[in-house]
């Protein structure tokens, strides 16, 4: 596992800003999955979370830090990107001011509409009654007005051959990047989606075989609540209760961290590959292009992060079906 870090630490750094760590970095810190969930000491189990958890607190913070700044920048940019979104969809020229009143609580519905009028009379060349009659015909009718207004657009376009040309090639460029984007997703997506099964089939498996075990331990738990026990007595009874989770955990806990573990490779993978740069990196192209401006300082990192994140969650249940060691049993119901 170190040499793996080491591999990983090398790559990283080649994506490494000034001051801020990788998604490699805080991977190679997260620590390796216990050998044994099942019976493990109180000290080593201490040790793992406490590990766990300073991790895990440092790619919140990361995360969150990140997060901010990019909904810093969006809000403060927020009137470009409006204008922008209007512009590419064919309204050029679009009173941004107007818009944010519509926005409003002070205005009233009547406003809001009339505002809403002068606005599409403005930039569509139709009127609220239109809009109104419109919604009153028939499929065939709405069918017929669309490719009146569709040709009446185009014959606009036509009239500026340069225009056209720029929307057709910002269109293409949109759509390219939006299939990659959707490319790339699906694929990673599918790969996760595999291991939400694998959680999901084994916990079926082994909620049954809890409920099953349960009602068999049912008479043993009542008869610890009788008081006349002998210590021997009370502790047979409890080493037997103790065996029986102990197999219990040994039958499931060592499958569940199993898909961890696949799960931990294909993340590695995963991290090599830079998918997440990759998918980062468009989604910023795509935000560029809709909004107009692009943010200066941006740097691919957020998406990856937040995937050694969600694995460090994972890695806060490895115990899931742990029954600690027999001291902390004495206690009926167990830990």
């Amino acid at each position: 596992m170190k040499q793996i870090a080491i591999i990983i630490l090398l790559i990283g750094f080649s994506f490494l800003a000034p001051g801020q760590k990788t998604a490699a970095e805080y991977f190679a810190k997260l620590p390796d999955i216990p050998g044994e969930c099942c019976q493990m000491g109180d000290t080593a189990r201490v040790r793992y979370e406490d590990n766990l958890r300073a991790v895990s607190n440092e790619l919140s913070e990361d995360v969150n830090a990140r997060s901010a700044a990019e909904n810093e920048f969006m809000e403060a940019h927020r009137e470009e990107a409006v204008t922008t979104s209007m512009k590419n969809a064919g309204f050029e020229g679009i009173d941004v001011e107007a818009m944010k009143k519509m926005d409003t609580k002070h205005m009233s519905k009547e406003q809001k509409e009339a505002l809403a009028g002068q606005m599409m009379q403005k930039y569509m060349n139709m009127s609220m009654e239109e809009v109104k009659k419109l919604k009153t015909y028939d499929t065939a009718g709405q069918r017929r007005w669309a490719q009146a207004y569709a040709t009446e657009k185009m014959a606009d376009q036509t009239a500026d051959p340069e225009k056209m040309q720029a929307d057709q090639l910002r269109n293409k460029t949109m759509f390219d990047l939006l299939q990659k984007q959707q490319t790339l997703s699906a694929i990673m997506n599918a790969r996760w989606d595999k291991y939400t099964q694998q959680f999901d089939t084994l916990r079926k498996l082994a909620d049954t075989a809890r409920a099953d075990l349960d009602r068999r331990q049912k008479p043993m738990y009542e008869q610890l609540l009788n008081d006349d026990l002998t210590g021997e007595q009370r502790e047979a009874i409890e080493d037997r209760l103790y065996s029986q989770n102990l197999t219990y955990c040994q039958e499931y806990n060592p499958q569940y961290c199993k898909i961890i573990f696949d799960y931990k490779l294909t993340l590695f993978e995963t991290l090599i590959k830079a998918e997440y740069d990759t998918l980062e990196n468009l989604q910023h192209e795509i935000l560029k292009y809709q909004m107009g401006v692009e943010n200066p300082l941006y740097k691919p990192g957020l998406y990856a992060i937040s995937a050694v994140q969600g694995y460090a969650s994972l890695l806060g249940t490895v115990f899931k079906y742990s029954v600690g060691r027999r001291i902390k049993f004495n206690e009926i119901g167990g830990e």
